[in-house]
């Protein structure tokens, strides 16, 4: 995925459930928080890949 595709997409901010994760190019610990797309949250909260917990609202995090 090209960078500028979601450069004025809303961000917003997910803490990682699990270690192993990299963003932006950098490695991620258990605990980390990460500003990403809504779409990019949507799929680390998917229960497959338990990246992330989703929030009630079905919504990832808060606004970044």
């Amino acid at each position: 995925m090209n960078p500028a595709d979601n450069a004025n997409e809303k961000k917003v901010k997910v803490k990682l459930l699990k270690d192993g994760h990299s963003h932006a190019g950098k490695p991620c610990a258990k605990g980390d928080t990460i500003s990403v797309t809504e779409a990019d949250a949507k799929w680390l909260a998917n229960p497959k890949r338990g990246l992330i917990a989703p929030t009630k609202a079905g919504a990832a995090g808060g606004e970044a």
